[in-house]
């Protein structure tokens, strides 16, 4: 696990050097839908997720799919605390779904 994050953190570091908030967020999105949840999880990371609900959702849904269950709770009741009916909706089903 430790070599994973590392990648990560590394990935990060390398990744703020061109990508904007909505550009890292489209690249994140790609790379998980592709199977590449380290580095999507990363640049989620990179794009600040404490004001944004959708964006909490999209980390909870990488972490739950990492076995991060604690965080992934902890992700998706903040997209529930901050986030229009629908993303509750979403989050509450996946906290369902990972109990």
């Amino acid at each position: 696990m430790n070599r994973n994050v590392l990648f990560c953190l590394l990935l990060v570091l390398l990744s703020s050097c061109g990508l904007g908030r909505d550009a890292a967020i489209n690249r994140a999105n790609t790379l998980f839908r592709d199977g590449y949840a380290q580095k999507a999880l990363a640049l989620y990371m990179r794009a600040d997720s404490t004001d944004n609900a959708l964006l909490s959702f999209n980390i909870a849904n990488v972490l739950m799919y990492l076995g991060e269950d604690e965080a992934a709770e902890a992700m998706f009741k903040n997209a529930i605390q901050k986030g229009a009916k629908d993303i509750q909706a979403r989050a509450y089903y996946n906290l369902g779904v990972s109990a």
